[in-house]
């Protein structure tokens, strides 16, 4: 199980990542910009694999 916890990325994690501030990424989120999280309790998370993808799509747009 805690494999799968290392797996999971809190915002301020995901924001990091992108060298974002966390409140960009929830803007892009409402925008439909990025890939939802979901929700685990009262916080949202994402899937390290999603975000990965993210960023790979978004490195092939000319």
């Amino acid at each position: 199980m805690a494999k799968n916890q290392s797996n999971l990325m809190t915002k301020a994690e995901v924001a990091d990542e992108l060298k974002l501030h966390p409140s960009s990424v929830m803007r892009m989120i409402k925008r439909g910009q990025m890939v939802p999280g979901f929700r685990l309790g009262a916080s949202l998370r994402w899937r390290r694999e999603d975000i990965e993808a993210f960023v790979a799509k978004l490195a092939k747009k000319p």
